[in-house]
C-alpha cells in the first residue's frame, strides 16, 4: 500500500513543472477527435482558470453544432483534458 503513495509523491514535482511543450506532445497523443477538443480548449485555458468549465463549455459547443457525438466527446474528453491540465499550471 505504501508504494502507491511513494510513487504519487515522485511524479508529483514532474508534474508541477509541465507546460505548454509537454500539453502539445501529449496532444500528438490523442485521437483525432481528442486532438480536435484539445484544439478548441486550449486557447482558452491558462493557469487558474476552471479546466472543468472551460472544456464543458467548448465540448457541450462541438456537440450543439453536431462536429461531435456525445458518446465520442465522453470517450475522448477525459485524454483531452489530462493534456490541458499541462496549461493550467
Amino acid at each position: 500500500m505504501r508504494l502507491p503513495v511513494i510513487s504519487l509523491a515522485v511524479l508529483l514535482p514532474a508534474a508541477a513543472f509541465a507546460g505548454p511543450p509537454e500539453a502539445e506532445t501529449c496532444a500528438a497523443k490523442l485521437t483525432p477527435d481528442g486532438q480536435k477538443i484539445y484544439a478548441v480548449t486550449a486557447p482558452r485555458v491558462a493557469p487558474g482558470v476552471d479546466l472543468r468549465e472551460v472544456m464543458t463549455a467548448e465540448v457541450r459547443k462541438l456537440v450543439m453544432s453536431g462536429e461531435m457525438s456525445r458518446d465520442t466527446a465522453k470517450k475522448n474528453a477525459p485524454a483531452a483534458g489530462s493534456c490541458l491540465q499541462h496549461l493550467n499550471q
